[in-house]
């Protein structure tokens, strides 16, 4: 199931860089933020650098608020809770900032190109010219008398004439194959493979923390989320300190103006 986020409406009427997304079984931020996956570019700033949190568990989305100014639902008065986990339905509009967003979750469309396309053997167009009837009719009872484990062995005896002829210089100049040593070279050993079961329980807690689905990824592309997750939590606390040193400063100017009146 794909979830598409589509900018519906913006308030103020700037345009909106990129007006799509789509989540592919998978989560991801969307702010204004560089480090996010959508990123959104919010002139009028409203909207927050890390805004959103979309999550994957189990076929279904949800979207947690994580920004400063809120996340809310189009048409009523229902806001999400900050840091709680909504579960989106198709259909939903949300509002972030100036932006409104609707969800629509659909089924991923195979490009026709990429359609799985089941072949056998290829034959020759004059494979079967060299048959006459009686011969189809004794290869057919041959072939219904026989088991399987024989007729795997006679597979390559009743070829026709004129295809067989033609194809003789070729079988002819295939080279035999020979035993060749192994080499001395250490097996290659998977990086997954080394994972220790502790390594399987931290990623279980951390998919579970996050609130995403980490089983269709792979032990490098695990550490390039954390790593991400990592980056997005260190920016996340740099603006909580640069918020905290603010606060910091009016309540010193505030304590200025009581201590000197006028």
């Amino acid at each position: 199931m794909q979830l598409v986020f589509e900018v519906c409406e913006v308030a103020d009427g700037n345009p909106v860089s990129t007006v799509r997304k789509v989540f592919d079984g998978v989560g991801g931020v969307i702010g204004r933020g560089s480090g996010c996956d959508w990123v959104i570019h919010d002139p009028s700033r409203l909207l927050s650098s890390h805004h959103g949190l979309v999550g994957c568990r189990e076929g279904r989305y949800f979207l947690t608020d994580i920004s400063s100014n809120g996340i809310g639902m189009a048409g009523s008065c229902e806001r999400l809770r900050k840091g709680q986990a909504r579960l989106i339905e198709d259909g939903d509009v949300f509002e972030l900032g100036a932006l409104s967003i609707r969800a629509r979750l659909m089924e991923p469309v195979q490009p026709f190109g990429e359609q799985p396309v089941i072949t056998g053997v290829p034959i020759p167009d004059d494979a079967f010219l060299a048959l006459d009837p009686l011969q189809a009719l004794d290869l057919e009872h041959q072939r219904q008398s026989t088991s399987d484990e024989l007729e795997a062995l006679s597979a390559g005896v009743g070829e026709p004439g004129a295809w067989a002829d033609r194809h003789a210089a070729d079988r002819e100049q295939v080279a035999m194959p020979r035993r060749v040593e192994p080499a001395n070279e250490l097996p290659r050993v998977d990086s997954g493979a080394l994972a220790s079961p502790s390594d399987d329980v931290f990623w279980m807690e951390f998919a579970a923390a996050l609130g995403l689905d980490l089983g269709k990824l792979d032990h490098v592309a695990r550490k390039a989320l954390a790593i991400k997750v990592a980056r997005l939590f260190r920016l996340e606390v740099e603006r909580l300190q640069h918020n905290r040193a603010y606060e910091e400063q009016v309540r010193l100017i505030s304590t200025l103006h009581s201590d000197y009146p006028g």
